[in-house]
């Protein structure tokens, strides 16, 4: 793993073309860690290449998330993950469905399993909670969430 690779950045600074420019037409997985104020949205190409978090206050930059994320669907693959978290995602959730983004639902259960296995430290935070989230996704462990 990388040093600080789960600090987040703005998602207002998020150039989407740069990110996605050396995964053309792959698939991307998208993991969502859902709070009360923020969501960390993590990018997973595949095993071994995440993006680093953005962070996207919730509710009033929900539109320039799904924004972003239309924009990284376009020519691939795309599914975005999150686990259940009472109502604090309905607006991020029902926002991505209306976009036409594939959304899938992650147990809670499976990603606190998952996240000693996944970088070896039994630690959780936002960051690593996307990534797990989006990983889990990758590895078929999320149901279609309509």
């Amino acid at each position: 793993m990388r040093r600080k690779a789960y600090s987040g950045r703005r998602v207002n600074e998020v150039n989407v073309q740069q990110v996605a420019a050396s995964h053309a037409g792959a698939p991307a997985w998208v993991g969502v860690d859902v709070g009360k104020y923020t969501l960390d949205v993590v990018v997973n190409w595949d095993s071994e290449h995440y993006e680093r978090p953005w962070v996207v206050k919730n509710p009033l930059e929900i539109g320039v998330v799904v924004q972003k994320l239309r924009e990284l669907a376009q020519g691939r693959e795309l599914v975005i993950a999150l686990e259940p978290s009472g109502t604090y995602g309905d607006a991020f959730r029902q926002a991505v469905s209306d976009a036409g983004l594939v959304v899938h639902r992650v147990s809670p259960k499976a990603s606190h399993d998952h996240a000693e296995t996944f970088d070896g430290v039994s630690s959780q935070h936002d960051g690593k909670d996307a990534a797990v989230v989006a990983e889990l996704s990758r590895i078929g462990k999320s149901r279609p969430w309509p």
